[in-house]
Order: C-alpha cells, then structure tokens, then sequence
C-alpha cells in the first residue's frame, strides 16, 4: 500500500488503542509532552505511529516510570506502528532478524545444551 493509503488507514483516534493496552491518562500526557511538546500532541495512530523509532526509544529509556510503563509506552507505539503499516521495532515486541518469535519452537543454543550437559555431568 502505498505511503498515503497507510497515513490514512490509521488516521483513527488513538484513546481506544491506548485503553487496550493499558496506558493511563497521566502515562499518556507525559509521553506527549516528551515526544511532542504539549499533553495533547497525539491524537491520532498515526501522529504517534510514524514517530521516528529511535525518538520513542530514547524517550522510553529516559522516562523515570516504573518498567511496566516503559512496557506499555513500548507496546502502545508499536501498536500504532503497526495501525500505519510498519512492522514492530520496539525492544519489548520486536523479534531479531533471522531469529523465530519466542513462540515458534527453535532448536536449542549450543551454549544451553552444553551447560545442561555440566549440570547432568556433575
């Protein structure tokens, strides 16, 4: 789809988005106002899901919340990165290229296998 189609697609309000995944309207204000310079600078998918990666993650790593705010800050964005067409980037959802998803069965790393044999040995 091209650029324009997408920008479009997620022009949607982002509040019911941002109540799915459990972000408060305090979390939220002080997102907007890192990321945009006011407490209302997102109102769309959109406006937050075309945000350069790199700005949200540092953003993220700054914010003096708890982990699970910087969790649900994470998934909020890829959320709305994904509403514009994008895949996920964010630490917490994304998966490494050429590496299955922590769900998809995976041989075991020579390391663990090795350190499980110790343990059997010893």
């Amino acid at each position: 789809a091209s650029l324009q189609t997408r920008f479009d697609s997620a022009a949607k309000p982002v509040k019911p988005l941002l109540q799915k995944v459990g972000v408060s309207d305090d979390l939220w204000k002080a997102v907007c106002l890192g990321l945009a310079g006011k407490e209302d600078g997102f109102s769309r998918s959109n406006d937050f899901g075309f945000l350069n990666p790199r700005d949200v993650a540092a953003f993220v790593e700054k914010h003096k919340g708890s982990a699970f705010e910087k969790y649900r800050i994470s998934l909020a964005f890829d959320m709305c990165h994904a509403a514009c067409g994008l895949p996920p980037v964010m630490k917490a959802t994304a998966t490494t290229a050429g590496q299955p998803a922590p769900s998809t069965p995976s041989t075991v790393p020579k390391r663990l296998r090795m350190a499980s044999l110790e343990r059997t040995l010893s």
